[in-house]
């Protein structure tokens, strides 16, 4: 017997406007739409982490949760059964081979299982921070780092330790690639850093005076213009800045920046034209503290000529009279600069 013709009209007009897209669709599944896809880590892949497995096979197990790490979230408990699994490897006595696959392990799982870590942050920070001999491995744990801290931007769970971490790391590792971090994380978690902005600032000015490479001195003026923007220069720091200043000014492919530099710390008022007075009064014996309060002298009249210009040395006579005995003094040394 066939349909009634009330209720085939009906099943006609629905297929219809499921054709063209009209009316309701069969609803997603709620635990698809919200729940990564997991992965398991068996017993089996735990088993193969075993030093009973040897080196090669370890490291082989190693790249392939590295590759699960990337695109899947692993299950709860997974990542300390991982850990526990593979700590053993990251000690002096082993091969750098091995050090540098549990260090790219660290790597993947940091940047695959994001916030699900939780305080295991704090101690996956700690494992890169007391890390025994602490030259060795030094840019594999860098990338670790800045895959914890996405840059430097984010500190969560390591907020008590980050200064210390700083300080050690300038010693051991002050290069291009770290200064970059340190910019965002002077612009992002200054707060954390205060009690130890003075020395970070003399280690840099300190490597900006040494280095002969470009990008260094580059990151290192860009780190200083992070201090004065988003912290406060020390007082006991304010020399060293300037001098810096005054010294990288003269590389060509430098001098607009540090005008820049300058300009900053003047805005925010932590230097003035008294304290150029005093550094000028503290530091007459010393050439490169006489030109450094030359060349601020020049900034706080809003001078835009170079310092080997002819019109530089007229800028300080018309604000203070003591750069007048300073050129004196000195005008043979600046020309040569």
């Amino acid at each position: 017997m066939g349909k009634p013709f009330g209720e085939l009209c009906t099943c006609n007009f629905i297929k219809i406007n499921l054709l063209l897209g009209i009316g309701t669709t069969r609803p997603l599944n709620k635990q698809s739409e919200t729940k990564p896809s997991e992965v398991i880590i068996t017993a089996d892949i735990i088993r193969e982490l075993h030093p009973d497995c040897g080196l090669n096979s370890r490291v082989r197990t190693m790249n392939h949760i590295c590759d699960l790490a990337k695109t899947k979230k692993f299950e709860e408990n997974a990542v300390e059964a991982v850990w526990k699994a593979v700590d053993d490897m990251l000690t002096s006595e082993q091969p750098p081979e091995a050090r540098h696959a549990v260090l790219q392990l660290l790597k993947a799982i940091i940047q695959g299982q994001g916030e699900r870590l939780g305080p295991l942050r704090a101690y996956f920070f700690k494992v890169i921070r007391d890390y025994q001999p602490c030259k060795e491995d030094l840019s594999d744990r860098l990338e670790v780092f800045k895959a914890l801290t996405e840059n430097g931007k984010d500190i969560t769970y390591l907020e008590e330790d980050i200064a210390r971490f700083v300080l050690l790391w300038m010693d051991i590792g002050l290069t291009s690639d770290f200064l970059h971090v340190l910019v965002n994380l002077v612009k992002f978690n200054s707060c954390y850093l205060d009690q130890n902005v003075s020395i970070m600032v003399q280690k840099i000015c300190l490597l900006c005076n040494r280095t002969t490479s470009s990008t260094d001195i580059e990151v290192a003026i860009q780190v200083l213009d992070a201090v004065v923007c988003y912290n406060c220069l020390p007082s006991d720091s304010l020399t060293v800045f300037i001098i810096t200043l005054c010294r990288t000014v003269n590389v060509k492919e430098f001098c607009e920046s540090c005008w820049k530099r300058l300009h900053n710390c003047l805005t925010c008022e932590c230097l003035s034209p008294q304290t150029i007075c005093c550094l000028q009064d503290v530091h007459g014996g010393c050439t490169a503290a006489e030109r450094s309060c030359v060349f601020c002298w020049n900034g706080t009249v809003g001078r835009t000529q170079t310092p080997c210009s002819e019109k530089y040395s007229h800028s300080c006579f018309a604000v203070f009279p003591q750069g007048k005995s300073a050129l004196c003094k000195y005008t043979p040394r600046f020309l040569l600069i």
